[in-house]
């Protein structure tokens, strides 16, 4: 397990990553399941945008964390896009996070960090 940021914990689950919102969140029990295509994008932009200007990844990553964050908190505050996935932009840059929750299971699931400008076809994955 590590910390990130103090707020978020990243461990493995079923080859994805499962990350916990801030104790005394309404919805700090519903985890977000990364599917690990969604997750090999989130750490491609990091790499990629670090590569442009030294300390943009981590800025990306940041922003991309807060925006998690604000799922977590209320994750069915953002509109659906496709059937039950539901999409969040990520302030400063041009991604969107695709995600469906789960009440049964009481989950998020991510199923793309998607640059805007990309096929959207790719983005709703189960």
């Amino acid at each position: 397990m590590k910390q990130l940021n103090n707020a978020l914990i990243f461990g493995i689950n079923y080859g994805g990553s499962v990350w916990r919102g801030k104790e005394g969140s309404l919805y700090a029990e519903y985890p977000l399941i990364f599917n690990i295509k969604a997750e090999n994008e989130f750490i491609a932009a990091i790499i990629w945008y670090e590569e442009q200007q030294s300390g943009l990844g981590a800025r990306f990553e940041s922003e991309t964390e807060k925006q998690l964050q604000k799922i977590i908190a209320n994750p069915f505050a953002y509109h659906f896009s496709k059937g039950n996935f539901r999409e969040s932009s990520i302030d400063h840059f041009p991604f969107t996070i695709v995600y469906a929750t789960n009440e049964k299971n009481k989950t998020i699931y991510i199923s793309s960090v998607s640059h805007t400008s990309r096929n959207p076809k790719g983005k709703y994955r189960k």
